[in-house]
């Protein structure tokens, strides 16, 4: 009598916890929604003429680990500061990059997207070469803000 009273309060307990909602679950548009009213409103939001970001970042490769699984090697340190001037179109995203691992040193260049061209210089205001050694990262940001230019999404 004990097992039964024990497994069918077990089962309750399954079945009530397996329909229950989280207490504080909301709807995606009300996250939204309170986003916006904290930001003063939708036409506040729309009135920007420009956004600004600063962000650091820490970057880690694990495909380069010691030994297979093991822990990630890490890469660099970077510092950005991305600009957007929302009414003609145009980003600009600053890279500041101390590279510790395959060359270290510093790294420095700016990432420019207008409404049809994308480009990179680097800290000299110079574009940056694939072949040469601090470029290649530039060289592949220079392509893929290119690309994303060419495709409209620099609107």
């Amino acid at each position: 009598m004990v097992v039964m009273k024990v497994a069918l309060l077990s089962s309750a307990l399954l079945v009530s916890t397996w329909y229950a909602q989280p207490a504080l679950a909301q709807k995606a548009s009300d996250l939204v929604n309170q986003a916006v009213t904290a930001q003063g409103g939708a036409a506040a939001l729309r009135s920007l003429k420009s956004v600004a970001i600063t962000a650091d970042g820490k970057y880690w490769e694990p495909g380069q680990s010691m030994i297979a699984g093991g822990d990630p090697r890490f890469l660099n340190d970077s510092k950005l500061t991305i600009t957007w001037d929302l009414t003609k179109g145009a980003a600009r995203t600053g890279w500041d990059r101390d590279r510790k691992y395959v060359t270290p040193g510093s790294m420095k260049y700016v990432e420019t997207v207008l409404p049809t061209l994308g480009f990179v210089t680097d800290d000299k205001g110079s574009t940056p070469n694939v072949e040469h050694p601090s470029g290649c990262a530039a060289a592949r940001a220079r392509a893929r803000l290119s690309d994303a230019a060419a495709q409209g999404h620099g609107r």
